[in-house]
């Protein structure tokens, strides 16, 4: 399960934090919105995992240097900016 939410978060960031081109705007959007759709019919362990990967990567990342501090603010409120509430 650690590897879903892992593979999850990364493709999200990528998606939120990817300048255009290669993707439209719109497109990011519509892509965010249904990841954080289908996150919220998540089950408590699946929410659970998704907490502790979304810490541990924010983490990496600002060990990883100033240059990654975006990638570890948006590690670091995805459960919130999402919805997936408080775990």
């Amino acid at each position: 399960m650690r590897n879903i939410a892992r593979a999850l978060l990364q493709a999200a960031a990528f998606i939120e934090l990817a300048g255009e081109p290669p993707l439209s705007q719109d497109d990011c959007v519509k892509a965010l919105e249904s990841i954080a759709a289908n996150l919220q019919d998540a089950t408590a362990e699946e929410c659970l995992v998704l907490a502790s990967v979304s810490a541990e990567l924010a983490q990496e990342h600002r060990n990883a240097g100033p240059a990654y501090a975006g990638a570890a603010d948006f590690y670091e409120s995805f459960m919130e900016s999402f919805g997936i509430g408080d775990f």
